[in-house]
């Protein structure tokens, strides 16, 4: 299997049930959902409803840690390549057959900054510009090399995602921008839901 979907949700359960088929829906992609201690029974829904998704439970956590989550979901990939995907994100119809033909070893792929995007602005927030940011793909073999994200990082806006791509960097790996045609929609939240159980600050 070529690809691992990876996503994590604390109390959005909302946003994955429209998320998720969707991701279920790439050919070729295994599908894992981190239950990062989620209120809404995450877990146990992923599991009755939506069987063909991976279920990694994280118990026993009163904040959201997006960096630990998704540690926890590439330990158990399968994948060659791992795709970082938050809740929110609706992937369009023809995202992994994009990626299966155009990812390259030695690459690691994501969106351009908020302010260069066209189809994903959004007016909800100033903070929404960072709507994609958090989307990443990186071939399994360099994310295990420095052993993933650095869970010391705490807060929404702690520096996560940047850090993750001056470790890639650091590899020689190169940065390539994703198109936004991979990406259907960003469903809309207000800041409250970003801020929420995140700890620390932004």
């Amino acid at each position: 299997m070529k690809f691992s979907i990876i996503t994590a949700c604390k109390n959005r359960l909302s946003h994955l049930k429209e998320s998720l088929p969707v991701m279920l829906a790439q050919p070729e992609c295994e599908v894992i959902v981190v239950d990062f201690s989620c209120a809404e029974g995450t877990g146990d829904y992923v599991r009755q409803h939506f069987p063909a998704a991976k279920v990694v439970s994280v118990p026993d956590r009163n904040y959201f840690s997006n960096w630990e989550a998704r540690n926890a979901g590439a330990k158990v990939a399968t994948g060659e390549w791992l795709v970082f995907v938050d809740a929110d994100i609706i992937l369009a119809n023809g995202c992994a057959e994009w990626l299966a033909a155009n990812v390259k070893s030695g690459n690691f792929y994501k969106f351009p900054p908020g302010q260069e995007l066209e189809r994903h602005k959004s007016t909800t927030s100033a903070l929404s510009l960072n709507n994609l940011q958090g989307f990443l793909v990186t071939e399994r073999s360099s994310f295990e090399k420095f052993e993933g994200y650095d869970e010391l990082l705490k807060g929404w806006g702690a520096g996560g995602d940047v850090d993750i791509q001056n470790s890639l960097l650091h590899l020689q790996n190169i940065k390539v921008f994703l198109p936004e045609h991979i990406v259907d929609r960003v469903i809309e939240h207000g800041d409250d839901l970003r801020f929420a159980h995140t700890g620390g600050s932004f």
